[in-house]
């Protein structure tokens, strides 16, 4: 008979366990997985999983590195908040008592205990919770209460009982059950949107993380109640958005925040639709911004704001005659401009980035034959006239 979730992980932490992850820390999984593992009753499963994600705490949870003890079941340990977008939002989700609906392996709810008196953490499934309450215990964290329930039967019982909460926060699961990518609010498990009544009912605040890959636009169009976007990027990627909605907020502010920079930049709908930059040919200095900024779609005001022009309006590169510094973007110094055409390039080795250009960067390497790296970059691209080059430059 085969034990409970729980207790099969809890198998891992025997002694005998612990030494076999300790021998092959460095040994790829690959190979460990033909092994012959001299513990039969212990599920060889869960301790590649244990494995796989203790390659991977040091990088995604510095903080939980080296703690002896934590159980870290592998889907969950992927899916949760990295240490880095965690620590920014419990400077955000302030309050004395506060919920994680979508508690899972409680990377956010461990953070957001560092600020408030009290956190709730709520998950539907009774065995993460468990996993998760026993890393809790060994990290020391005690102000958690832990619900094993899921998010509409928590709201349900604590409207009945007439409590509120200073804020809720919520990661819905973006995954059907066949494990495609869900696109629309809607779809999300749970249903954050026919649950948005509720939640502001009880609590003034919401924080809902979204997928990145998510329409800001149409979301907010959806949602109804947003007062701010923030778009979090660490290490040149974007990571998660995270939506603040209010009972009565005013237009909606995004802001785009490179975390490994301490960056932010902050910007309202209104701003970036009245914006009016210029449009030039490329002239000494190209910017690119940076990825939290793209996705953030603060295209017009990101130029009008430092003085760049814009190279042509769906082509968000921008340019600049003097030397712009102490903006978050990318500079490069321009080189030189080419047809899009063989033999046009002075180079045959280069970093290639596409911005509204018809070929992929895979295709031009192709047609012109340029190895990839080096020092010089390479933007394929389309100018203010419709005209399609490549500009040659280095990074400042």
């Amino acid at each position: 008979m085969q034990l409970p979730i729980f207790e099969r992980w809890q198998t891992i932490l025997r002694p005998d366990v612990q030494a076999f992850l300790a021998t092959h820390s460095q040994t790829p999984i690959d190979k460990v997985a033909l092994l012959k593992p001299k513990f039969p009753d212990v599920p060889f499963p869960e301790v590649l999983e244990q494995l796989d994600s203790l390659r991977k705490v040091g990088e995604k949870m510095p903080a939980w590195a080296g703690r002896q003890g934590l159980l870290l079941p592998s889907l969950a340990f992927q899916q949760a908040s990295s240490e880095a977008t965690a620590l920014f939002k419990n400077n955000l989700v302030r309050g004395e008592k506060v919920a994680d609906l979508t508690g899972g392996l409680g990377v956010d709810s461990f953070y957001l205990a560092q600020t408030c008196r009290q956190v709730f953490h709520v998950e539907a499934s009774p065995d993460l919770q468990a996993i998760t309450k026993h890393n809790f215990a060994v990290l020391g964290q005690e102000n958690v209460t832990f619900c094993a329930e899921i998010a509409e039967s928590f709201l349900e019982r604590y409207t009945q009982n007439n409590e509120s909460f200073d804020a809720f926060y919520i990661d819905p699961a973006r995954r059907g059950k066949e494990g495609q990518k869900l696109v629309l609010l809607q779809d999300y498990s749970p249903n954050v949107v026919a649950l948005l009544p509720a939640m502001l009912e009880l609590a003034p605040h919401v924080w809902l993380k979204t997928s990145p890959l998510l329409d800001i636009s149409q979301a907010i169009e959806t949602l109804g109640k947003v007062a701010e976007v923030f778009v979090l990027a660490h290490k040149q990627e974007v990571k998660e958005l995270l939506f603040h909605l209010t009972p009565s907020p005013a237009l909606p502010t995004v802001h785009a925040v490179s975390l490994e920079k301490n960056h932010t930049f902050s910007y309202s709908i209104s701003e970036e639709a009245s914006s009016l930059p210029t449009y030039s040919e490329p002239l000494r200095f190209l910017y690119e911004p940076l990825p939290a900024l793209m996705k953030a779609g603060a295209f017009k005001v990101f130029a009008t704001r430092y003085g760049l022009a814009k190279l042509h309006p769906h082509t968000h590169l921008y340019t600049s005659q003097d030397l712009q510094t102490n903006l978050p973007a990318r500079i490069f110094e321009i080189k030189g401009i080419y047809p899009y055409k063989k033999n046009a390039l002075p180079t045959q080795k280069a970093n290639i980035t596409t911005r509204n250009f018809r070929d992929s960067v895979a295709q031009i390497r192709q047609k012109l034959r340029i190895a990839e790296g080096g020092e010089q970059y390479i933007f394929a691209t389309t100018l203010p006239a419709g005209e399609q080059v490549l500009i040659l430059t280095e990074k400042m």
